[in-house]
């Protein structure tokens, strides 16, 4: 099997149809590539329980409705050598001015 990090955008979605056995939600290379990557570790370390990963298989397979977030949440990412976090408030999200600065 080809790496996953230098596969170009048709075969990773080839990738995705033989894990998955359905179409991506979105087509774009760094969306395939950084699920089908979480997905790899995923299965070599086997960290998930056989209760979550049913629950992520049927949120996958649209057999279930994704989770929500909790109130207080804080999402963390970092872009371009620059850390960024959300916050999950009642009514929405609140974005941090980073993530204003970003756009």
């Amino acid at each position: 099997m080809k790496n996953i990090e230098i596969m170009d955008i048709n075969d990773l979605e080839s990738l995705w149809l033989k894990t998955f056995h359905r179409q991506p939600p979105i087509r774009t290379e760094w969306f395939l590539r950084g699920n089908l990557l979480y997905q790899q570790r995923c299965q070599g370390q086997e960290s998930l329980s056989s209760v979550a990963l049913d629950q992520l298989k049927a949120i996958a397979m649209g057999k279930a409705e994704r989770p929500m977030m909790k109130t207080g949440t804080k999402l963390f990412r970092e872009w371009q050598g620059e850390a960024h976090e959300v916050e999950v408030v009642a009514d929405g999200i609140y974005l941090y001015p980073t993530l204003l600065k970003a756009r």
